[in-house]
């Protein structure tokens, strides 16, 4: 086990964490005012990455390698999308049913899926943003986790169960 003491060049009020195929860890922070962004750590060094690089902005919830090897970061924000040369960022305004993005996950058939706590699940599907939501009540539209089960139905787990 490796650790490392406090240092401005990681957070240490972790909301995210991933490993990724290179074997990078990635961790991001959910708490924006110690600590805004996220950092990749490669071994040896951290590398920060923040809004000057197109990062959505807030706390870190979710972070997600797709299968094409690009992260998704789910923040209080919208969510972002690092695909080694620069950050996608999507918000409402480009469909996402809510900015606060708690699960990333994407299905057999290449579609993201994005819980939101509150605003029920975007499936996005490279162009546009569809919303799944249970009108009038909360506790289902918050969505805590997706996953794919073997015979290809999505879960969601919800404040008010799956």
């Amino acid at each position: 086990m490796q650790w490392f003491p406090f240092a401005p060049d990681y957070p240490v009020q972790i909301g995210g964490m991933l490993i990724d195929r290179e074997g990078h860890l990635w961790i991001g922070s959910r708490y924006p005012d110690t600590y805004e962004g996220i950092c990749r750590f490669d071994g040896e060094h951290f590398t920060a990455f923040s809004r000057a690089e197109g990062l959505t902005g807030g706390g870190i919830y979710s972070l997600y390698e797709d299968q094409e090897g690009r992260v998704w970061i789910g923040a209080s924000q919208g969510v972002s999308r690092c695909d080694g040369k620069g950050f996608t960022t999507f918000t409402c305004a480009d469909g996402l049913p809510y900015e606060i993005v708690k699960a990333i996950a994407q299905t057999d058939n290449g579609r993201m899926w994005f819980g939101t706590e509150g605003g029920g699940v975007g499936c996005f599907d490279g162009q546009v943003f569809q919303t799944i939501q249970i009108p009038g009540d909360l506790d289902l539209n918050a969505i805590n986790a997706i996953y794919q089960d073997r015979q290809g139905q999505v879960w969601f787990a919800t404040r008010g169960g799956l």
